[in-house]
């Protein structure tokens, strides 16, 4: 009863299936041949030039299906000889998202076949240099494609024309068009896209939802204001990605008006390629300074002018639920007034994503940290998704931004920054009750100096530190994912998370320092009893006996560790009666070694190591460890050592000081990396399906 399944059933079935399982489908019966031939000929990519040499006899349509599972080149379409031309004249009209790889450079007699094969497309990405620039300058090839409903494409420079105008004509094309995507190549200063040109693309587009223009917004002048002052309102729109100069109160009043449905909103400042306003800022001399423009000579008086219309304005997207700003460093941070507004007019943002980037910056001229605040106090109350990021590097001392004290929807959060700030984890499970997911990409990951003596003085006595402040700290946190990249972190750090968050699942280090993890029996051995990971990834590790802004510890010389160990304990919880059970170690089961089908390869690009090596991908025990190298076995080795063993080299190792990135040619610190072993053994092995 085949015949029978409703189209939904088919959608469901081909979300878990590849291309090869969807022509072995249309094979079943007639009623499937239809369905699972249009997922088939569903995604067209076009990819390059050259021509394709095939091995196999192609007898009829569904042979040749094989061969479009990755991308085609462009010499199938347009040459008559082609073997695959009569499959895309039979079933080009299946097709209804079309790609056009970058440097392609179709000329106009290729698009016009292309378009001929491909007849019913409404999803169409032009990639750079994918079509010839004369394309864009002819109605006639944008008219054949009046069904699309996306269009992702570049706009190319062309003499004589503004790119808003190039724009403008293919909106005229194509009414129907619910998406555009443009983005702009060169990045011309002297080519803008104005706010006379939004309000013509959305005369043209009445049915437009998202828009995505990666164009330098020109800013606007007092004439323009005055004239756009009541715009009349996009209700359709539900997404805007924009890039300016520099933040323009005029231009955020604007987009409050013409947008009062608006959902998704990105902003991203340009403010290296122009010089700031005299009259707002202060100059900033640098390497990117251009001219600055009459046109964007707006005093500070109808600046504030503006702005008190904006904090007069009843509605200010109301129905905004993710905000994107990508900011960069100035003499005054213009930005925060767009939190400011939200802050003020009670929009419930529930995903937030904040970037800083730039060069090196002067605090003196501004505080960083301010816009930072401000986003974290604007959308404290419902955020569930955050995202902090600064990617520049100021002189001074070290920038300080709060606590996360009350984020009581927070799910997840991801703080990368390259300055040198310290990071309270403690503080940050406090305020964040129901997070999931923790990645930090920073300095220093430390606890909080209220809590740290406790947890010093009950690890000596080997007491549950999560008893400690259990009315301020909950013992058992959700937490299920911590990705740990570019820190420092102590390994006492380690044991709290293990007795705070009793259900993490999931651990990944990604070029992380441990210190205080060496043990005068010589054992590495990382203490996180109450953790029982499903999942750990090691990656460009470096364990270090001390850190000069901790306290010193006393450890034995690590000439050499046997065994790397995760030592976990079982929580089998209360009993029927209430009662607490005790923790029982978890004993491993003893395997007799290992298979090919244990150790996956994964090829290196790049060999940057001081002798050397491949970097491989470990899938054992859930357990994944980059670039290591596997011994070889010689005739000198002997029976002790004829055990499966790893060593792990160039990327985890030893060093006697934190200046680890200058001792990489050292011969001392090779000796370091090399005197330590891995030591797969049997009493330490667990037998678990590897997942591949």
């Amino acid at each position: 009863m085949t015949h029978e399944f409703p189209a939904e059933l088919f959608f469901i079935i081909a979300s878990h299936l590849t291309r090869s399982d969807y022509i072995n489908c249309s094979k079943v019966c007639k009623s499937w041949r239809k369905p699972f031939y249009q997922l088939i000929w569903q995604t067209v990519v076009i990819n390059h030039r050259r021509k394709a040499i095939y091995t196999q006899k192609v007898s009829n349509g569904i042979n040749g299906l094989m061969y479009i599972k990755d991308t085609i080149p462009i010499y199938e379409v347009i040459e008559m000889s082609s073997i695959m031309l009569p499959n895309y004249r039979t079933n080009g009209a299946f097709t209804r998202k079309l790609k056009l790889g970058p440097l392609i450079l179709a000329s106009n007699a290729e698009i016009t076949e292309i378009q001929k094969y491909f007849v019913n497309v409404n999803i169409l990405f032009l990639y750079p240099l994918s079509v010839s620039p004369s394309v864009f300058m002819k109605k006639v090839y944008w008219t054949a494609w009046r069904n699309l409903s996306y269009l992702n494409t570049d706009i190319p420079y062309i003499y004589g024309t503004r790119k808003a105008q190039t724009i403008l004509n293919i909106a005229f094309c194509i009414p129907t068009l619910n998406v555009l995507v443009i983005r702009n190549i060169d990045y011309e200063t002297s080519d803008y896209f104005s706010v006379d040109d939004l309000e013509k693309l959305h005369h043209l587009l009445p049915n437009l939802t998202a828009l995505r223009i990666k164009f330098s917004i020109a800013p606007v002048t007092v004439e323009e204001f005055e004239r756009i002052a009541c715009p009349s309102p996009a209700k359709m729109m539900v997404e805007l990605d924009i890039c300016y100069e520099l933040t323009d109160f005029s231009l955020l009043y604007y987009c409050a008006l013409k947008y009062p449905k608006l959902e998704i909103f990105s902003y991203k400042a340009l403010s290296f390629r122009i010089r700031p306003l005299p009259t707002l800022f202060e100059n900033i001399e640098g390497p990117f300074e251009r001219p600055v423009r009459d046109l964007m000579n707006i005093s500070v008086q109808y600046q504030g002018h503006i702005l008190n219309k904006l904090r007069r304005l009843p509605p200010f997207f109301q129905n905004l639920k993710s905000i994107v700003l990508k900011d960069r460093p100035t003499s005054q941070w213009q930005s925060h007034m767009i939190w400011e507004f939200i802050m003020k007019f009670h929009v419930r943002i529930t995903k937030a994503e904040y970037r800083v980037k730039g060069l090196r910056f002067k605090t003196s001229r501004g505080n960083p940290s301010m816009p930072m605040e401000m986003c974290l106090n604007a959308c404290s109350d419902s955020v569930q998704r955050l995202c902090l990021t600064c990617c520049f590097i100021p002189y001074g001392p070290s920038i300080q931004i709060r606590r996360f004290d009350h984020f009581p929807c927070l799910v997840s959060l991801i703080i990368k920054l390259n300055y040198r700030v310290e990071i309270e984890v403690d503080y940050i499970l406090h305020g964040c009750p129901v997070l999931e997911l923790l990645l930090v990409d920073g300095d220093v990951l430390i606890i909080s100096t209220e809590n740290y003596n406790n947890i010093e003085h009950n690890l000596e006595e080997q007491k549950d530190i999560s008893l400690l402040n259990e009315r301020i700290y909950p013992r058992s946190h959700g937490l299920k994912h911590l990705l740990l990249g570019r820190l420092s972190i102590m390994a006492y750090i380690l044991y709290y998370i293990s007795c705070t968050c009793r259900n993490l699942e999931t651990l990944e280090f990604h070029w992380v320092m441990i210190y205080g993890l060496m043990s005068q029996t010589k054992e590495l051995e990382i203490n996180m009893p109450y953790t029982s990971l499903k999942k750990l990834v090691i990656d460009y590790v470096n364990f270090e006996r001390m850190h000069k802004g901790y306290r010193k510890q006393s450890y034995s010389s690590p000439h050499k560790i046997n065994y790397f160990m995760i030592d976990t304990i079982d929580n089998r919880g209360p009993d029927s009666n209430g009662k607490k059970q005790r923790y029982e170690r978890q004993k491993p089961v003893s395997v007799t070694g290992f298979n090919s089908s244990s150790w996956i390869y994964r090829p290196v690009f790049f060999e940057t190591y001081p002798s050397g090596g491949r970097m491989w991908k470990v899938c054992l025990f859930y357990v994944l460890i980059e670039s290591i190298n596997f011994p070889q076995e010689t005739a000198n080795t002997r029976a002790d050592d004829a055990r499966p063993s790893l060593e792990i080299r160039h990327t985890i190792g030893f060093s006697e000081n934190n200046h680890t990135n200058t001792l990489l040619s050292d011969k001392r610190y090779r000796q370091y990396c090399a005197s330590f072993l891995f030591k797969v053994v049997e009493e330490y092995c667990v037998n678990m399906p590897v997942s591949e």
